[in-house]
């Protein structure tokens, strides 16, 4: 409702201001060129911030009816070179600004050109009265006026980057140093546990004994994946060329499988980890570790599961599947964490796909990821 009435506000005074103009412009055609541009400033305004992508747009028919007014009056005395024309070109300024603050560097550029170019050139209004050598003086001094514009425009632009990146950068080092406190936090926690599975086992036999090596083999792989997301975490290029990825997916199936009661079926494709890039080969394991949680978290009573790895048309197709289809859609990814969410964005920054849904009688996770030639 709220936004409602002030789309409603909005459009009302954007029908006072055009009123405004056309009036203005019927009571005295010589102040057309200034209407436009303060037309052009008001839109922006009253839109804003919707309107920063109108503002080459706004910039340029500013510029464009500045522009016709100076080559009419060269041209036919078309208008004259009234004392509100400072004003006109003082908006044409403020038009150049914006868009060097706020626009994409090309339209910016183009805006800006449209808007400035008009600006400096409507000292020639004066026609008759200048001389060829005065013209040219004029054009170059009136020139400072959209320059200087431009440049604090662009500097206001720089300013705000920096702002971002002092900002993007703040908040990597506070993430960097959280990651710190919570492996070293969690690592004494992890590490008593495997202490005290391993004094358990001097005192265990039979089933017990294997369990207690299990849990040894699984805090002990934590305690290893915990250290290697930290030193990622520093921009390692050693360590981010170790993580894992296809070639490690045999490993984590046979882990899988030994603590599932499913057949656990592994299909992947020789000499692919070697053929792909390094990005790809990460993320086809992520997919596959994700899709494996939600099996064991979702679908535990499933019979059978099927990974599947392989290079189809110049694409890496991953295919997770089962047999349990009670695993309902909301539920997929895990609680607190990216999920499939997550991964369904990192897929699609790689120009690839990421599906989950029901297939056949069970569920299946499908994703393609193109490889780059």
């Amino acid at each position: 409702m709220r936004s409602a009435v002030v789309a409603a506000s909005r459009a009302a005074a954007q029908v006072v201001a055009a009123a405004s103009a056309v009036a203005a412009c019927v009571a005295e055609p010589a102040g057309i060129p200034l209407v436009a541009a303060a037309l052009a400033l008001v839109t922006g305004l009253v839109w804003w911030p919707r309107s920063r992508a109108w503002l080459p747009w706004l910039a340029g028919g500013a510029g464009a009816v500045s522009g016709a007014a100076t080559a009419g009056s060269l041209l036919w005395s078309w208008l004259p070179f009234p004392n509100w024309t400072i004003i006109e070109l003082f908006l044409l300024c403020l038009l150049v600004a914006a868009v060097a603050r706020w626009s994409p560097v090309r339209a910016a550029v183009a805006g800006g050109f449209a808007a400035g170019l008009p600006s400096a050139v409507a000292i020639l209004r004066v026609g008759e009265q200048m001389s060829g050598t005065e013209a040219v003086y004029g054009v170059a001094f009136w020139a400072f006026g959209p320059v200087l514009a431009a440049a604090g425009g662009g500097l206001l632009r720089m300013q705000h980057t920096r702002r971002v990146r002092a900002v993007e950068e703040a908040r990597r080092e506070q993430r960097l140093e959280l990651a710190r406190d919570l492996h070293d936090y969690v690592a004494h926690d992890v590490s008593e546990m495997i202490a005290q599975a391993q004094a358990a086992q001097l005192a265990a036999d039979g089933p017990v004994l294997g369990a207690l090596r299990h849990i040894e083999t699984a805090g002990l792989r934590a305690m290893a994946a915990m250290d290697r997301t930290v030193r990622m975490l520093h921009d390692d290029p050693d360590e981010a060329r170790s993580q894992q990825g296809v070639a490690e997916l045999p490993e984590l199936v046979e882990r899988f499988a030994a603590a599932s009661p499913a057949r656990v079926r592994l299909e992947l494709e020789s000499g692919l980890a070697e053929r792909i890039p390094r990005e790809l080969t990460s993320t086809v394991h992520r997919i596959v570790v994700e899709a494996l949680t939600n099996v064991r978290r979702h679908a535990p009573r499933a019979e059978w599961v099927e990974v599947c790895v392989r290079e189809v048309d110049r694409s890496v197709e991953v295919s997770v599947a089962n047999d349990a289809s009670d695993a309902p859609p909301g539920e997929l990814g895990r609680s607190g964490g990216l999920g499939l969410p997550g991964l369904t964005e990192r897929v699609e920054a790689l120009a690839g796909t990421l599906r989950a849904g029901p297939h056949g009688n069970g569920w299946r996770v499908l994703a393609r990821l193109p490889v780059s030639s």
